[in-house]
């Protein structure tokens, strides 16, 4: 990981939601990179074993400059879809470098 001009997240969107995230994103933050894991799909169920909610999660990586730009624009969409949208932002500490 390049931490000298880029930040990192681990995110979360709904499935449905995921290629219009990528396109939209990608035109609002034009530096944003797909990191391993890529596409990794994960479900929640309730106790019986019934599919809740399918949602990818992965990390990504902006530079500073379309830092702001892409935080407003996840957050906007994370006020939408509060329960199933998640951005957390990566440090140095929390990944042991």
């Amino acid at each position: 990981m390049d931490w000298r001009e880029r930040n990192y997240y681990l995110f979360r969107v709904p499935y449905e939601t995921y290629d219009q995230f990528l396109s939209a994103y990608h035109k609002i933050a034009p530096s944003l990179k797909i990191h391993a894991p890529y596409n990794h799909i994960k479900n929640s169920a309730d106790y019986d074993g019934n599919v809740l909610h399918i949602y990818v999660q992965g990390m990504i990586s902006c530079r500073f400059s379309d830092v702001q730009r892409f935080e407003k624009a996840f957050h906007e969409k994370e006020n939408v879809h509060r329960r199933y949208c998640l951005l957390k932002q990566l440090s140095k500490e929390l990944t042991g470098q």
